[in-house]
This record gives C-alpha cells, sequence and structure tokens, in this order.
C-alpha cells in the first residue's frame, strides 16, 4: 500500500513556473512571482474587510495554478502505474483533508468555519464494485473509506469500525463535523452550526441554513 499525502493546493500556493501562465497573466511589477502574499488580506479580514475584487481574483488563480499542478502530478503517477502494468490491479483513492474559503462567508482559507466551501471535498474511488464515470451525490464522510477499502479487499471490519461501505446502497440521512469550537449537523440538505464556549451551547451564535 501506497500513501501519498501532497501539501498543494495549500497556502501560500506556490505554483510551478509552467503553470502560472496558462491562468495568471504576469504582472509588470513581480513577472516572476510563483506565491501569492495573503499577509494584507488575513489582515483586512481581522477587520472585517474583504480585498478589492482584482486581488482576491488573484488569490483565487494562485489556488487554480495549484489544483492544475497537482492534476499534472497525478497524471503523472497514473501513467507510471498502466506503464508499468500495475493501474488495472490498483485501488486508487483520491481524496482532501479539507476545502477552501474565498471570501463567500467573509473569510478566506479554512479553520474559521464549516461551511460548504470548507466542508466538501473531492473523493474519487477506483475499486471493485464502482463503475467508472459513475457520479453518486450520497453524504459521504472520510469514515467511510476505511470499511471500503477493506471490502474492496475481502475483508470485513469490526464493529469498532465506524462508517460505511461506499459500493453499497445506502442513505445517510444526517452527518457530523467539528473545528475547534464549532460543531454542525449536516443533511443533504440542511445544516445547523453552533458555537460552544466551555460546556454552554451559545444559541445566540446558532445558524439554520440551506
Amino acid at each position: 500500500m501506497l500513501f501519498l499525502h501532497a501539501c498543494s493546493p495549500h497556502a501560500p500556493y506556490l505554483s510551478d513556473p509552467d503553470c502560472l501562465p496558462r491562468i495568471i497573466p504576469p504582472e509588470p511589477s513581480s513577472p516572476h512571482q510563483k506565491f501569492v502574499d495573503l499577509g494584507r488580506a488575513w489582515a483586512l479580514e481581522k477587520k472585517g474587510e474583504v480585498p478589492s475584487p482584482e486581488e482576491c481574483r488573484r488569490i483565487e488563480d494562485f489556488y487554480d495554478c495549484n489544483v492544475l499542478q497537482m492534476d499534472r502530478a497525478l497524471g503523472r503517477l497514473i501513467q507510471s502505474l498502466k506503464t508499468r502494468g500495475l493501474y488495472e490491479r490498483c485501488i486508487l483513492v483520491l481524496t482532501g483533508d479539507h476545502g477552501e474559503a474565498f471570501w463567500e462567508h467573509g473569510t478566506q482559507g479554512h479553520g474559521k468555519g464549516l461551511y460548504d466551501e470548507v466542508l466538501k471535498v473531492p473523493l474519487i474511488i477506483k475499486a471493485p464494485g464502482f463503475a467508472a464515470g459513475r457520479r453518486d451525490d450520497r453524504l459521504a464522510s472520510h469514515l467511510d473509506i476505511l470499511p471500503t477499502l477493506m471490502a474492496a479487499v475481502g475483508g470485513t471490519p469490526s464493529r469498532a469500525v465506524q462508517g460505511r461501505n461506499l459500493a453499497e446502497k445506502w442513505e445517510r440521512t444526517v452527518g457530523g463535523a467539528m473545528d475547534g469550537s464549532e460543531f454542525a449537523v449536516l443533511s443533504d440538505r440542511w445544516k445547523m452550526t453552533r458555537k460552544i464556549k466551555g460546556t454552554e451551547m451559545q444559541n445566540k451564535k446558532q445558524l439554520l441554513f440551506v
């Protein structure tokens, strides 16, 4: 088994020079810039302000460059597996540990809330029982990866293992997430978040939204 942990895409969105021109036109003042300076944007965020639309767009562009170079790297990995005759025998799982906010709710980055732009991440599986190109819109979790992989290799998870085999038919009606002092309960349509201070629930900060 190979576990490959890539840091991209991640702030400060350090990007390869060959990726940048495909997305970001060079600025005369900094034609060789390879990453974006988020210091000013985060300073504005602390004051409840948002950078200019042009600055926001440039920061997102650097993130897109990170996504592009990660896509290329994964393409090289898959091609290497095919060249070696290993691809058809491999089980592959691609996912992320968090998304990234770009001021949809006033913040940039992650670890600052439980909105969908941070919670929703890719989960792509190539394994027995999964048809190529099929999209699954069920409410899934990283907890489902272990039982799914165990089933794919003929194993049976113990009762202590959380999650469900994604190759089987089932519906999850509710899930949960937690980030520091905030937790959320969510369904396929609704999400309720609450801020926690000690053991007290601060009901004034409770949000319910589609």
